[in-house]
């Protein structure tokens, strides 16, 4: 019995150590990209690391694109890097392609990679084919390209690089960028949050903040819950005692208030700027807080 056990107890030391081996061999082979570059979210489908140097973040990195359908995700970009390195990113246009040193975005008919991706799960919440969010995010020494059928994919790659941007090391006035090559597209067709201002109310910066981090997490639904017992969020002009009185009550310690009509349509259009799509901001309930008004 004694016997039996030691043997089993050695069997089990032996896997487990040819296991340890085949995990230590595998890192030793794997590309030598910082642990930032495999730590986005959500998980792309498909990450590999180059081997070469990487590329070069700088105050001279121009933001290229290749029509103009993608000049407002261009600028979008710029305004980050800007926000995040302080530096005055310069956008240009450049149809015939990247060229050193650049950021490009592309949109193109066909992108090889992308065709080989799972198809998402559930429905979209536009019209849209969720394949569109498709993208393929290539890094260089020379250049970044990210490639895509349409804006909304491009839009989906520059996400990606933000994250890596941010969590990759900083030099002096340089930010060092490990080559990589990224296929990546939406598991889940509808990615969602619901944002419940109703009974914590939050100004209208705070829901530009909401949305901008939504975006960057590549979620492409804001569910705006804007009334509920405890308030009535949004303004009706035909009906002023319902934020009158619904928008003033009582609100977990916080200030109450609520969305003028101006600032709703602000909300709206902001979001619609690359940002996720607003279609489900509920007003529909015949809650207490309008029955109070």
């Amino acid at each position: 019995m004694i016997l039996q056990i030691y043997l089993r107890m050695k069997v089990m030391y032996m896997v487990a150590l040819a296991i340890g081996l085949v995990c230590m061999q595998s890192c030793a082979e794997a590309e030598d990209v910082p642990l930032c570059n495999t730590s986005l979210i959500p998980a792309p489908f498909y990450f590999t690391g180059k081997s070469g140097s990487p590329f070069t973040l700088k105050e001279t990195t121009v933001v290229t694109y290749s029509d103009a359908s993608l000049q407002k995700v261009a600028e979008l970009l710029s305004g980050h890097l800007r926000a995040e390195t302080g530096w005055a990113v310069e956008v240009s246009a450049n149809p015939s392609g990247s060229k050193p040193g650049s950021i490009h975005l592309q949109t193109q008919p066909d992108v090889k990679g992308l065709e080989t991706l799972p198809a998402s799960v559930g429905l979209s919440p536009k019209d849209g084919n969720p394949a569109g969010e498709r993208y393929k995010l290539l890094i260089e020494g020379r250049k970044i390209e990210i490639t895509a059928t349409s804006p909304e994919g491009v839009y989906r790659g520059v996400s990606s690089l933000r994250q890596l941007i941010n969590g990759s090391p900083k030099e002096g006035n340089a930010c060092k960028i490990a080559p990589l090559v990224i296929n990546d597209g939406p598991k889940f067709a509808w990615r969602g949050m619901s944002f419940d201002v109703s009974r914590c109310f939050f100004e209208i910066d705070e829901v530009k903040q909401m949305i901008d981090l939504l975006a960057l997490y590549k979620m492409n639904v804001l569910h705006w819950h804007l009334t509920d017992n405890q308030g009535w969020r949004v303004e009706i002009k035909k009906y002023p005692a319902l934020t009158g009185v619904g928008a003033a009550m009582p609100d977990n310690g916080r200030k109450g208030g609520y969305y003028t009509q101006e600032q709703y349509k602000e909300i709206v259009r902001y979001a619609a700027g690359g940002k996720p799509p607003v279609p489900s901001s509920n007003i529909y309930r015949p809650v207490p807080a309008r029955h109070r008004a």
